[in-house]
């Protein structure tokens, strides 16, 4: 049993060694060792002589096209430049700038006070002799007594005291309620302010909101090229 597995062991070894046999790339003393393991060894003859026709028929298969050069068909990326650092730069700036402008301008907006975010306080309502001055009827008068009779004096107010008739007291002028100035609430304006009046700040808003897509426009263009 021994021996059996000793031979076993060495055929397998010998037959590893046909590849490179055939290749000629083994040493002097494996070489050696095969040659004399092939002489006493049929089976391992037949295993080698079999496996040089198989090389031999590889060899003469027609040998196939090679495939495309794949690098062919690389396009080389074209180069940035200094040209769209330059615009990226300007953009970040702009956009930078366009933030700022639109922070203050809100900012100013909410602590400028209630006027600019709650509705106008709702004036006093008109008193009696107001709307009696704009409706154009008399106000009502107070009720008066009869006075007593003045002094005599040489005037016409001595007759009427002769007669009898009391003098009434002259009509008091109603004074029109002061109305209270009105405060433009939110989204109004004062009369004969133009709605479409820009203040320094909203033009400098907008100019950097026109730099920003205009110098972004342009890098997108000059990054796709």
């Amino acid at each position: 049993m021994i021996w059996k597995g000793w031979r076993r062991n060495e055929h397998q070894r010998i037959q590893e060694l046909f590849s490179a046999y055939l290749d000629e790339r083994l040493p002097p003393a494996e070489r050696a060792q095969v040659d004399a393991h092939l002489r006493g060894c049929t089976s391992c003859a037949r295993e080698l002589e079999t496996l040089r026709q198989t090389v031999d028929w590889v060899h003469r298969l027609p040998p196939l096209p090679l495939p495309r050069d794949f690098a062919a068909g690389l396009i080389p990326s074209p180069s940035i430049g200094r040209g769209y650092a330059t615009l990226r730069g300007a953009t970040a700036l702009a956009a930078a700038v366009f933030v700022c402008m639109l922070s203050i301008d809100v900012g100013s907006q909410f602590f400028a006070g209630p006027a600019m975010f709650f509705p106008a306080a709702p004036a006093p309502a008109p008193s009696e002799e107001s709307r009696a001055l704009e409706v154009g009827t008399p106000a009502p008068q107070a009720p008066y007594t009869a006075a007593e009779a003045p002094t005599p004096q040489p005037t016409e107010t001595a007759g009427a005291a002769d007669l009898g008739l009391a003098t009434p007291p002259p009509t008091p002028i109603p004074t029109p309620a002061p109305i209270a100035p009105r405060v433009p609430g939110m989204g109004e304006t004062f009369e004969g302010e133009s709605p479409f009046t820009l203040s320094p700040l909203r033009a400098l808003e907008i100019l950097a909101l026109a730099a920003t897509l205009v110098l972004g426009t342009l890098t997108w263009r000059r990054r796709a090229r």
